[in-house]
């Protein structure tokens, strides 16, 4: 039964979107990359973003846009399961912005909490509630995108230890 509670609560997401009035859903897949997780893939995701108002640089060839981003999901560490969920402000990159098509960077800095703060037995994160970086690229196509993108966890030694973690993952996201 627990198997299915991360394929659920996706699916939740992604049909509560229009009722919710987000702007825009990821589903992503990877891999913990430091420290060694269990078999792989050991990380699976949903997301929900808003888009803000503020933009920048509106040209022809592209537009720096904001948007808000609320995650949750698992990872499979050593030590077992770790549920996490983030809040992160977004700064994207968007070429080809207004036809809604294109490559595209972005970056975050969030807050996250995560269920344990021991992900195996030499590896603690110090604390459970700690800063998300997140750095991507990837190609929309109308109103589908995918992407691939770096996560990296850390208390930004707010804690007496602050061992950290990276996760790699591929992302599928829709637009509404």
């Amino acid at each position: 039964m627990g198997q299915l509670r991360v394929p659920f609560a996706l699916l939740i997401v992604l049909f509560a979107a229009p009722v919710l009035a987000l702007d825009h859903v990821d589903l992503a897949v990877g891999q913990l990359a430091r420290p060694t997780g269990s078999s792989a893939p050991n990380v699976v995701q949903a997301s929900a973003g808003w888009n803000l108002p503020w933009h920048w640089l509106d040209s022809d060839s592209g537009q720096l846009q904001s948007r808000l981003d609320v995650d949750a999901g698992y990872i499979g560490t050593a030590s077992g399961d770790v549920w996490h969920a983030a809040i992160s402000p977004v700064l994207r990159y968007q070429w080809h912005a207004a036809e809604q098509r294109g490559f595209f960077v972005e970056a975050s800095i969030g807050l996250a909490w995560v269920s344990a703060q021991h992900w195996n037995d030499e590896h603690d994160m110090g604390t459970r509630v700690l800063f998300a970086d997140r750095l991507g690229m990837g190609y929309r196509f109308g109103m589908q995108e995918v992407g691939l993108h770096v996560l990296h966890y850390s208390n930004a030694d707010t804690a007496e230890h602050n061992a950290g973690a990276e996760v790699v993952y591929l992302r599928y996201g829709r637009w509404f």
